[in-house]
């Protein structure tokens, strides 16, 4: 990865970090997630923020004025113990959803917007009450009563089965994916005023050499004909010095038999 590439996932990080809410341990041990609605991100600072376009548009539609909130755990930087022994996570980004402090499950890692938005609406139509005390506010509002002004909740596409998304975590620092809307075609200048004073953490981004099979075998075959001559010529010299071993002691017992023989006869 190059230093224009780490500086537009810096800056592209850093532009979705301000749409959602950090968390830390000790945040997690107060219980900061257990009052209200909650998608919390296990990942890391530095990884390719997948769901920006989610979060600015959770941000621009209002969604926390009905309990919503997405949080940030930085599991890489100070948390990895605890994100991977307590909450047992496997790979960034993980989300977790919450409601009240009771983990729901897991959200499947989707690189796909749509789906990932359209269940957000869903996740909040059904478990937070202000979606009822909206309704009960906006017959209020048919009668002439002035009141407070109620957020609408968009409305949400159909659910679609999660079972079949495709998960792909552990990629954190992938960034030629096809529909890559965070790194455009262009490096981008450094922007230092954008730059956290964070370090950028060391990342081995070279392409791992593809495996040919057929050399793979080649070499595996190689190896067993080299094996076989090397073991073969110390098993041969065994096996004849056992025969001879064996012909000296069939020799030997002839001459002590023969010689008691003799000894008896005279």
């Amino acid at each position: 990865m190059t230093h224009a590439e780490k500086v537009a996932l810096r800056h592209a990080s850093n532009k979705a970090d301000k749409s959602i809410r950090f968390i830390d341990f000790d945040d997690l041990q107060q219980g900061v997630h257990k009052q209200g609605l909650y998608i919390v991100f296990f990942g890391a600072h530095w990884f390719n923020p997948k769901y920006l376009s989610v979060q600015e548009r959770v941000d621009k539609a209002n969604l926390k004025d009905f309990d919503f909130q997405m949080a940030k755990v930085e599991c890489a930087l100070d948390h990895e113990v605890y994100c991977h022994t307590v909450h047992k996570i496997e790979g960034y980004p993980t989300l977790l959803v919450y409601v009240n402090g009771t983990l729901l499950h897991e959200y499947p890692d989707s690189d796909e917007e749509e789906p990932f938005y359209n269940y957000i609406l869903r996740f909040i139509k059904k478990y937070s009450p202000k979606v009822q005390d909206t309704s009960t506010e906006s017959k209020d509002r048919s009668h002439n009563v002035p009141g407070v002004e109620i957020p609408t909740l968009p409305d949400a596409a159909p659910e679609e089965d999660l079972t079949k998304v495709h998960k792909d975590k552990g990629h954190e620092g992938d960034i030629d994916e096809k529909d890559d809307f965070i790194i455009d075609s262009q490096p981008m200048a450094a922007d230092q005023s954008t730059i956290s004073d964070r370090p950028i953490p060391p990342s081995n981004m070279e392409a791992e050499l593809p495996i040919v099979f057929g050399q793979a075998d080649n070499a595996r075959t190689d190896r067993i004909d080299s094996w076989s001559t090397d073991i073969s010529v110390p098993i041969s010299f065994a096996i004849m010095g056992m025969l001879l071993l064996y012909v000296s002691i069939v020799a030997f017992r002839a001459f002590v038999n023969r010689r008691s023989k003799y000894h008896r006869l005279s």
